[in-house]
Formats: structure tokens, sequence, C-alpha cells
């Protein structure tokens, strides 16, 4: 076990924003920053494909194991797989896309496992918006132990981590439409660099597109301001 330290928001400064919306009673969603020891932050976002209420109660079940692997210290690569484990031995046939994210702030690094259809962005300066690629297969499924694998980028201060959830570039319009991933895109390259209004300006293009369109996808964001170490 690690020795854990108290983390010092002077020193790493940060900043978080998440956003839930389920289409239904319950969602299968869940979306988490929170400190790693001694001067990081870990940020998880994942959605299982089971509807209702099961989907929510995988939700409550695999995200005790992310959040057990990550804060042990297990790399991102590690804390997808623990819960691939799980779902594989215990669940078949639950799939579930998930992406984990651990920052580094003394060394200005990120290091990060994505697996299955959710979508990681870091919105740079200049307009710049760089995807952070994965694995395709889902956790749960037979190639994800294979796919999954660590990798890793530097990032500058007031950049930001975006997080998004299967369901929230599948938001319909009236005519069927999906919001998509390119929408995506442009909608980080033109939002504010700050977590709070990143999120808002991404939700705002959301129901922009869907207009009066009934709701039929859960939406979950996660955003990081990534700040200047002190």
């Amino acid at each position: 076990m690690p020795e854990f330290h108290l983390f010092d928001p002077k020193r790493a400064p940060y900043r978080w924003e998440s956003y839930s919306r389920t289409a239904g009673e319950f969602g299968g969603d869940y979306a988490e920053a929170f400190p790693s020891p001694p001067d990081g932050l870990v940020a998880l976002l994942s959605s299982n494909a089971e509807p209702g209420a099961a989907g929510a109660a995988w939700m409550m079940l695999t995200r005790s194991v992310y959040r057990l692997a990550a804060m042990t210290g297990k790399t991102p690569s590690e804390t997808l797989l623990a819960t691939h484990q799980l779902l594989s031995r215990d669940a078949t046939g639950v799939a579930e896309a998930a992406v984990c994210v651990r920052i580094d702030y003394p060394r200005g690094r990120l290091a990060w496992a994505r697996a299955g259809d959710v979508l990681a962005f870091l919105a740079r300066a200049g307009a710049r918006v760089d995807e952070l690629p994965g694995a395709p297969s889902p956790l749960g499924t037979g190639d994800a132990e294979r796919e999954v694998r660590d990798a890793e980028a530097a990032w500058s201060p007031g950049e930001v981590l975006v997080l998004c959830g299967t369901g929230t570039a599948r938001v319909e319009d009236a005519s069927g439409q999906p919001f998509g991933a390119p929408r995506l895109v442009e909608a980080l390259v033109a939002a504010p660099r700050t977590a709070k209004e990143a999120v808002a300006w991404i939700v705002e293009a959301i129901e922009r597109h869907a207009g009066s369109a009934t709701r039929t996808r859960d939406v979950s964001l996660l955003a990081v301001e990534l700040g200047e170490v002190r």
C-alpha cells in the first residue's frame, strides 16, 4: 500500500466540473476527479450499456473498483482492467466503456487509458483540440485485455481536459441526426478554457442541436482545468 499524503492545492492547483443528465429515472454513467498523492489528480468517466436500474447498480459497483485501483497507485490501464476482470468473470454480457486519466502536475504530463466509445479530449491553446485515443473494445469484452494500453502526453497550464460519456455524442435532433464527435470538437474549439465554462458551452451546444426532440441518451461530461504548479 503506498503512503498517502495530503494534496496541497496551492502547489498543484486544479478545478473540475461535471455534468450528468439521465434520459430515464436511472443512469449508468459515472464521472469523478480526485487527488492522487502526492501531487496529482485522477479523472475517471465510465458508461455501461445496461438499461435502467441495472445500469445504475453496475455503475455503483464498478465506481468502487475504479477508485480502489486508482487510489492504490495503479496505472490508468491497470485501473480499467481491474473493472474488466470483474465484468468478464462475474458479469458475462455487461460491457462498459471507460477512460482513466492520471495528471502529473510537477512533470506536466498526462497518462491515460481508454476503452470503448467514451471520448476524451485535451483543449489546448490556439483553438487546438487533441483527441486522446484508446482501445475500441469496451471493458468486459474479450479483446479489452489485449487492447487497453497506457499512453502519455505533455500538457501546459491553461489547457482543459474533457471526458464525455458514450451518449453525449449520440444525442439526436428531431430528424434523428446525432450530435456527433465532430460537433463536440467544434464546441470545444470555441469554448472558454475553464472547466465550468467548457462544460456549460458543450451542454448548450447539445441542447441547441436536440431542440424539441425527446431525450433518449444519457449525457455525462467531466472537465478538468490544468492549472500552473506553484
